[in-house]
């Protein structure tokens, strides 16, 4: 997300304010804006991926989002200081597993705000007890890359939506919530949305989804798996 804002913030300062408003469903299975869902309690020990393509991104002008299928050398993928899996002539193996018990840490409001990256105001859990690890974006040995996430973007006119993946395990059921807040990221004066989400043993699907135009973003949490999301080699920028 951050790679991304710092182009689109370039990108639509220039640009004309206007909104497309799309987001992530709170369901599996068809949506009724054509795109389905997976499942977003993943279990304990969940497979991401069984070979399914990773793709580069870049922008070839101010209205156009380029993906195109990895072809570079193979990789190992890393989570939590594991191997976790492998890209292999550009298709993802990927298992998460249980996280040791080394991997985790107190579900307190200090370490969510910092799994939320202190975009959200009071961040809390209920209980602030429970062990969890969230991952965001992936580790590889790429030399050129900021990891491999699971994002999709898409440019209209003048605005644009970017859907991001967060995967949170928790050793418990709990709850998560965190206050709206506004921000500047990228001279995108950015508004995060007021979030409550109810997280269930084991690993779990948060999507985050930002939508913006000109000058102005909002950003929103759900707990959703939209299967138009891709698995992407960030650049290094």
């Amino acid at each position: 997300m951050k790679n991304i804002c710092k182009i689109f913030g370039i990108i639509m300062f220039i640009m004309v304010i206007g909104f497309t408003m799309t987001g992530c469903k709170n369901s599996t299975g068809g949506g009724g804006d054509g795109i389905t869902y997976g499942p977003i309690e993943l279990g304990e020990d969940p497979t991401l991926s069984s070979g399914q393509q990773v793709y580069t991104v870049s922008f070839p002008n101010n209205n156009s989002v380029l993906y195109t299928p990895y072809a570079g050398a193979n990789l190992t993928v890393k989570a939590y200081s594991s191997d976790v899996g492998t890209i292999t002539d550009g298709k993802l193996s990927l298992n998460l597993g249980i996280p040791s018990d080394g991997a985790l840490a107190v579900l307190n409001s200090t370490n969510l705000n910092n799994a939320m990256h202190n975009n959200y105001n009071n961040c809390a859990a209920s209980p602030d007890t429970v062990k969890f690890v969230r991952i965001y974006s992936f580790g590889t040995d790429a030399i050129q890359s900021s990891g491999l996430r699971r994002e999709n973007t898409s440019v209209t006119n003048a605005s644009f939506t970017v859907q991001e993946m967060f995967y949170f395990y928790v050793a418990e059921d709990v709850t998560i919530s965190g206050v709206a807040n506004t921000k500047v990221i990228d001279s995108i004066n950015t508004t995060f949305n007021a979030f409550s989400l109810a997280l269930k043993k084991g690993w779990n699907t948060v999507c985050e989804t930002e939508i913006g135009g000109g000058t102005t973003a909002t950003r929103s949490l759900s707990l959703s798996n939209p299967s138009s999301l891709k698995w992407v080699l960030e650049p290094d920028l």
